[in-house]
């Protein structure tokens, strides 16, 4: 009896840790995985945008010119940008993550963007501070004259990404989703 008990132990301990391997393998416990540079692809970014348009990829990641998407602070180590554009409507979406020297930078980065410290690049009304697989992140859609623009920002450890979305309709893009699909291709591997 006792030698039965031991092997369901042992066989639930092994699932355990294959279980948490596995997460962390995935970027769905942080702590076992750290985010990277990573973008959709263009079918993926199609999909998360959900006006049904497909989005394709305007060439390969490449280092943004100036200082874009810092965030008025300091310790930017590097960054990349990929845009996103849609050949059935005047609809495109710009992706650029930094990477910062350490996670103290990154946040006030993400602060300063969402307006809740520093000067005010935009402001994240009701969408501030939600959390997908370790990024916080916030959002925010303007809909005006029948065009719809949406920007997102998010960070994690020391990595930040910005989202700039245009749609020229009513059927705007899922700024929200297009987040989590960015979010998710910075832990692929």
């Amino acid at each position: 009896m006792a030698k039965r008990k031991g092997g369901k132990i042992a066989a639930v301990v092994i699932i355990v840790v294959v279980g948490v391997a596995a997460l962390g393998y995935f970027g769905y416990l942080p702590f076992l995985n750290s985010p990277h540079f990573g973008f959709p692809s263009s079918s993926q970014m199609s999909s998360a945008s959900g006006n049904g348009n497909t989005y394709n990829q305007q060439g390969s990641p490449q280092s943004p010119s100036g200082n874009q998407g810092s965030g008025g602070s300091s310790g930017v180590v590097s960054a990349q940008e990929l845009n996103y554009t849609s050949s059935t409507k005047a609809s495109w979406i710009q992706v650029v993550e930094v990477q910062y020297s350490n996670d103290n930078d990154a946040r006030n980065a993400y602060l300063n963007l969402t307006g809740q410290a520093g000067p005010v690049s935009f402001k994240s009304s009701g969408s501030g501070n939600l959390s997908y697989r370790g990024f916080t992140y916030a959002y925010v859609t303007a809909t005006a004259l029948g065009l719809t623009i949406s920007s997102s920002t998010g960070y994690d450890s020391n990595y930040l990404f910005l989202i700039f979305a245009f749609q020229g309709s009513a059927s705007s893009i899922s700024i929200n989703a297009c987040s989590q699909s960015v979010i998710s291709s910075m832990y692929s591997v």
